[in-house]
């Protein structure tokens, strides 16, 4: 298990299959009600790709949060196809690891009572996770449980980026493409890492701004 975050004594934790594999681990889940519904559908969940978050407070379970996911082609979103269109890039020309995209959806949930002023923090740091993850390309689009996280979106948040990080993203891409020949895989990247870097900049900026 890896622990992402840290509020209040809470723990913001993935859950991993290696995790799972320790008979121990289950122990401090007896709490939940259905916990052997709940085992089962952890286990099925990391077996076919998807994402499980759990928080914690010391040994204790307090909730647990499951995504299925499911790989689609790229040219399935519309605005994806719309954007290779005006690069003139047929789907067949993008390297074979970039034709399809992951699609994560939310799967549900279970939770014990009496941690209800945490809970609100445990999904905020989940969509956080993920939109790290659609920042770096890992995948395209989260459904989570009252709303949708994109790329798209993501941008919109973050009009304000700071020209530095865009211009830091697409260097570190097209000098990857350059050194490696792939200059199309460049391109991708380097757009990738500029909202990535973007939204690192416009973060510290507002930070320094508050201090």
């Amino acid at each position: 298990m890896n622990t992402l975050e840290t509020y209040k004594g809470y723990h913001l934790v993935e859950i991993t299959k290696r995790a799972v594999k320790k008979e121990t681990f289950w122990d401090n889940m007896q709490a939940f009600s259905n916990a052997h519904v709940l085992r089962e559908q952890v286990l099925s969940m990391l077996e076919s790709g998807g994402k499980v978050y759990g928080m914690k407070k010391k040994k204790e379970w307090i909730a647990v949060m499951l995504f299925d996911v499911e790989e689609k082609s790229r040219h399935d979103f519309e605005e994806v196809k719309e954007q290779d269109e005006k690069l003139g890039i047929p789907l067949e020309k993008w390297p074979k690891e970039l034709q399809k995209v992951k699609v994560y959806q939310y799967a549900g949930e279970y939770s014990i009572e009496g941690h209800e002023h945490a809970a609100e923090w445990f999904q905020k740091m989940v969509a956080d996770q993920f939109r790290t993850m659609i920042s770096l390309g890992s995948c395209h689009i989260v459904y989570m449980k009252e709303n949708m996280i994109s790329l798209q979106e993501i941008e919109k948040e973050f009009l304000g980026m700071e020209a530095g990080g865009l211009a830091l993203g697409l260097c570190i891409g097209l000098m990857f493409g350059l050194l490696t020949g792939h200059l199309l895989l460049g391109i991708v990247l380097g757009v990738l890492y500029s909202v990535l870097f973007g939204n690192v900049f416009a973060c510290a900026k507002k930070e320094d701004a508050v201090l």
